[in-house]
């Protein structure tokens, strides 16, 4: 499933009607989507010229109190042409020393207007 426009590259950038749920339910549940280290797709037809779609439809789904407890995360696109997915590699640097930042920011909560309210007055 696509989440929005920028996980589509040429063909139709319509959006999936369910997306906006997901985006809920990962907020609701506070799973962190790993953006890829490189925006690329994960999905390909096989197509070319105006027929070509590609998309992201693989992601990370992570638990955002391990995201805060655990080190850094990357995600990238580890071997291409298996079939017409990409696969998705996930590397977690358990050493990596993260900065306290008084604001934890993750993608989907740009969705929430709740969210933006506390951006804004921050």
């Amino acid at each position: 499933m696509i989440l929005g426009p920028s996980e589509v590259w040429g063909g139709t950038s319509l959006v999936d009607p369910l997306s906006g749920f997901f985006k809920d339910l990962f907020h609701s549940t506070k799973l962190v989507d790993i953006s890829l280290v490189v925006p690329t797709p994960t999905w390909r037809n096989g197509r070319m010229g105006l027929d070509r779609v590609a998309k992201r439809l693989d992601r990370f789904l992570v638990a955002g109190e391990l995201v805060d407890r655990l080190g850094r995360f990357r995600c990238w696109n580890s071997v291409e042409y298996i079939s017409d997915h990409l696969p998705v590699s996930l590397q977690i640097d358990f050493d990596y020393k993260r900065l306290n930042y008084p604001l934890k920011f993750n993608r989907i909560s740009l969705e929430d207007k709740e969210f933006r309210l506390v951006v804004e007055a921050y």
